[in-house]
């Protein structure tokens, strides 16, 4: 659900709060069997890494673009299970306008884009997006595979229309080099 809040210091009286509007995203499926836990597996051990699958990752993002014709953009992610039933991120961008947001605004062309990164078998977990002036997407998160070692890497994409929808290739930012069995099942 979206609310929308007009604040308003003089007067006080003349300040709003509106909504519930629903969101409808497109179908997912929560990983590790819907409840989220320890399924991502790692080069070298039987240990399996817990997805956080069951709730949105690091921070809602917000960009107020400044210009006269500018939008407000949110952007977030979370995990789902993808084509291949590896974890894939899942990230949303909504866009609204910049300054009063009604109901019915809210209720269309939400969310702006969806998506699931997942461009081969590796586990995409535990993501976090941002959105930059110009309306630049990037996405960083862990990855591993029973082939690799829990691993950090970005995708990103760039003002639409430039790119396609969806994120370019993967970019690898640290490489692991070793897998965790005694972490309780976290990675980091």
């Amino acid at each position: 659900s979206l609310y929308s809040a007009c604040i308003k210091w003089s007067p006080p009286g003349g300040s709003s709060f509106t909504g519930p509007v629903a969101v409808t995203v497109p179908p997912y499926t929560i990983p590790c069997g819907g409840g989220g836990g320890a399924c991502v597996p790692q080069k070298g051990t039987t240990a399996l890494l817990d997805s956080l699958g069951d709730r949105l990752m690091y921070r809602f993002a917000y960009y107020n673009d400044a210009s006269s014709y500018g939008k407000q953009h949110w952007y977030v992610n979370h995990d789902v299970v993808a084509s291949r039933g590896q974890i894939g991120v899942r990230w949303y961008e909504f866009q609204g306008p910049k300054f009063a947001i009604t109901p019915p605004i809210l209720a269309s062309g939400l969310p702006f884009q969806a998506s699931t990164y997942a461009p081969d078998s590796n586990y995409r977990w535990m993501g976090s997006i941002a959105g930059d002036i110009n309306n630049d997407i990037l996405v960083g998160y862990s990855v591993s595979s029973s082939s690799m070692y829990p691993s950090i890497e970005v995708a990103g994409r760039l003002k639409p229309p430039l790119d396609p929808p969806g994120l370019e290739a993967p970019v690898s930012v640290v490489a692991g080099t070793g897998s965790q069995p005694d972490t309780a099942n976290r990675w980091g």
